[in-house]
């Protein structure tokens, strides 16, 4: 028996096909996705693209607030469906007071709010290719042996 494929999320850079109708395609993705993951670094916020995609999903949160309110609760608070990464600093100092009141800094790694993940993501890389050019030949060298 055939099970149906997972979706579990939508990456414009792989899940647009040549040749269609991207914009159609990436707000199709935002009005059907639960949350969107943002990877908050300098580029991100010099993207006039990724600007709106965060304003499409800010906008479904304030709905989600006023939706809230209508049906009586005093004191809703926003879904937390934008999830911010934080790839690269700097950060800019001017973001806009929606930007700064979603959380983005965990308590992971103490100098995470400083420089973002990509610093350790270089290091994880730097050790898959330890791991890929070296550990794994000498591991199947010594296993060969055995």
């Amino acid at each position: 028996m055939d099970l149906p494929t997972l979706v579990v999320g939508f990456l414009d850079q792989h899940d647009i096909e040549l040749g269609e109708e991207w914009e159609k395609t990436i707000t199709k993705a935002l009005q059907e996705s639960k949350m969107m993951v943002c990877i908050y670094s300098p580029g991100y916020f010099k993207s006039s693209y990724c600007g709106k995609e965060w304003e499409v999903f800010q906008r479904r949160r304030d709905e989600y607030i006023k939706q809230r309110k209508a049906a009586g609760e005093k004191d809703p608070s926003l879904p937390p469906v934008i999830k911010p990464v934080f790839w690269l600093a700097p950060l800019p100092t001017n973001l806009n007071e929606a930007i700064k009141a979603t959380q983005y800094i965990t308590g992971d790694p103490a100098d995470y709010h400083m420089y973002g993940v990509q610093p350790y993501h270089l290091l994880i890389c730097d050790a898959l290719d330890l791991s890929q050019s070296w550990i794994e030949p000498s591991a199947a060298a010594f296993q060969e042996r055995a």
